[in-house]
């Protein structure tokens, strides 16, 4: 009895216990760019290819591993009263160094998974990315609209209190009321944009964070530098790719190696009637019928398929690379001159226009007009700011960029 009752106070101090933790675990402010990388290292598909990666490095270490066991071989008559039994052991011997070849192979199969994981991984982080930014605009533009929305109420209402003093007439007010009802809808419609780009995010992080949802400011002052030749030959997919035609390559050798003849060497002993017997044999497969020239023909055409993708990709993300900074600088240049000319200038127009109108110095429909060109550029100033990132994206995707601009052990150099 005083057993049990010592288990449970211990129970509920180890849980007391793991409580506290966890509470003081929540206090602790966690770094964005780990809890980043912990949210892309957890969602589904890098999970997926993780164990495809795991998958084809047990592949590989089957590669390492010898071609031939050793066969054992047995045999027993009875010739009259007697007894005739043998016992052998047989070996066939790689004498073409097929195995070499499968080493050499084993080592662009583990190449091509790690860097097959790295592209997947990369592609995973850059879509959070992504959604992050599109989020962040969405929200964005709804709460302008809800600005602009409650803006209106407050014009209708003084609106129908100067049409009372006679200050102003019916159709400023129907005008008032439209534009309303087209500020109205246009909530509606930001209200979706950004309900849609939260449920895609909150898909991509599957320990959702309010606080960490947004990509912090000093992450977008990473330098947009002209992609030195490195880089596009240690990007992921061009790595991948290299190593996916050399594993190719040393298949079609051990396939050319394998149709060749091996011997098997079979040595056994036994008992006939009296006698000991001791025995040597020796195996030599006849190509004959088949001396599979086809198959090693076909091996060596899918290597070259490969090779002819591995230089496309090298290609294809040479003129991507270019094309990315070229455009991520011009949306730089954009971003910091329209920083510089339009500074807080949003608060202010609206500050001054609605002064503007109390003070009568400006109509009605002017107003409107007005409010409605601000809108116009508070948007276009959001759209800006999201295709700059977008773009900054887009570099470090096609740079091979992204790991080392999350993790600062391996960041680049912080200058252009």
């Amino acid at each position: 009895m005083k057993h049990s009752v010592f288990l449970r106070l211990l129970s509920g101090c180890a849980l007391q216990l793991l409580l506290t933790m966890a509470v003081h675990a929540a206090d602790v402010p966690e770094d964005w760019s780990s809890w980043l990388v912990r949210q892309v290292d957890m969602h589904p598909d890098v999970v997926a290819a993780s164990e495809t990666m795991n998958a084809n490095l047990a592949l590989a270490d089957q590669l390492d591993r010898p071609i031939y066991n050793p066969g054992l071989l047995g045999s027993y008559e009875r010739e009259g009263d007697g007894n005739n039994w043998r016992v052998g052991l047989g070996q066939t011997f790689d004498i073409n160094r097929r195995r070499a070849a499968q080493n050499d192979q084993a080592a662009a199969v583990r190449s091509a998974a790690r860097q097959s994981f790295a592209a997947a991984w990369q592609g995973k982080a850059i879509e959070v990315l992504s959604a992050m930014v599109v989020r962040q605009a969405a929200q964005q533009r709804y709460e302008l609209a809800l600005e602009q929305q409650a803006q209106l109420d407050v014009i209708i209402d003084l609106m129908r209190q100067r049409q009372q003093a006679g200050d102003v007439g019916q159709i400023d007010v129907e005008m008032t009321m439209l534009s309303l009802s087209q500020r109205l809808n246009e909530t509606a419609l930001s209200l979706a944009a950004f309900q849609s780009a939260e449920a895609t995010l909150h898909e991509l992080l599957l320990m959702w964070n309010e606080n960490l949802a947004e990509v912090p400011e000093e992450f977008w002052a990473l330098p947009v530098v002209q992609p030195p030749e490195e880089w596009l030959l240690n990007h992921p997919d061009v790595l991948a790719a290299r190593a996916i035609w050399e594993s190719l390559q040393h298949q079609a050798t051990v396939t050319d190696r394998a149709r060749k003849a091996e011997p098997t060497l079979v040595l056994d002993g036994g008992k006939e009637g009296d006698e000991s017997v001791v025995g040597l044999a020796l195996a030599v497969p006849l190509l004959l019928r088949n001396n599979y020239d086809d198959q090693v023909r076909s091996a060596r055409q899918t290597a070259l398929a490969a090779k002819a993708d591995y230089r496309a990709t090298q290609r294809r993300l040479s003129f991507e690379m270019e094309a990315a900074t070229t455009v991520a600088h011009q949306y730089r240049e954009q971003f910091e001159r329209w920083q510089k000319v339009s500074a807080n200038s949003g608060e202010r127009s609206g500050n001054l226009l609605e002064r503007q109108w109390a003070e009568g110095d400006l109509g009605t429909n002017e107003y409107l007009v007005l409010l409605q060109q601000r809108i116009n550029g508070l948007l276009a100033s959001i759209q800006l700011t999201e295709n700059y990132r977008l773009s900054l994206l887009e570099w470090l995707n096609t740079t091979g960029r992204v790991h080392a601009q999350l993790v600062p052990a391996n960041a680049m150099p912080a200058q252009e």
